[in-house]
């Protein structure tokens, strides 16, 4: 009979040792499912963030593939400079920049000084001269025989230096067109470097 009370006593702490035990059950299963949803947020996080990553890489490949499309193969490009360090030349004759300074694509002659597009597209002509100390040099940039511009180095008698003029033209050339620069006016270059230069560039070629 003196035990009966223990007993009981045991049985109630028993029972709520039991609860207890129960409730850290599910409060760990309850943290379980907590972290398993939050690995799996994380988890979708990470691939979508992936995904972005190898999309935009994809986008910077792909526009390096083409600029390095377009600065190789299809490109047309020279610039060239003239022979001596004062050549004379007559009116109406082609000016000659023999010292090609570089050239991609083909198409000019530094012999003849004449540039020939090997293909349609956009181009980008460019010219500068330099005439002799006190002496005037105007030239025209031709295509085709047509005049499109005018590079004046304008020296009056009284001016007695070294005059430089440039010019450009943006012009839609067809493959086989020509391009030169003609003397207009004047008579003596200055080319020391070479100082007088005559560049042609494709900026957007037809396929």
């Amino acid at each position: 009979m003196n035990m009966s009370p223990t007993i009981k006593d045991l049985q109630v702490r028993d029972r709520y040792l039991s609860l207890s035990v129960l409730d850290v059950h599910n409060e760990t299963a309850t943290l379980k499912s907590s972290l398993e949803e939050h690995q799996k947020s994380t988890k979708l996080q990470i691939q979508n963030s992936s995904l972005s990553m190898y999309n935009e890489i994809t986008k910077v490949n792909d526009s390096l593939s083409n600029l390095r499309r377009a600065c190789t193969g299809s490109n047309v490009a020279f610039t060239a400079g003239a022979h001596g360090l004062r050549d004379k030349y007559t009116v109406g004759q082609t000016v000659i920049f023999g010292r090609v300074v570089y050239q991609v694509g083909g198409g000019y002659n530094p012999t003849t000084g004449v540039f020939t597009a090997p293909k349609a597209g956009l181009y980008l002509i460019f010219c500068t001269v330099v005439a002799n100390y006190g002496h005037t040099f105007w030239t025209t940039i031709k295509i085709n025989g047509s005049t499109k511009t005018g590079v004046m180095a304008y020296n009056p008698e009284s001016l007695n230096i070294y005059q430089s003029a440039s010019n450009l033209v943006v012009y839609h050339l067809e493959a086989g067109d020509r391009v030169w620069i003609q003397l207009y006016s004047g008579d003596t270059l200055y080319s020391g470097f070479p100082d007088s230069t005559f560049s042609v560039t494709l900026i957007n070629g037809s396929e």
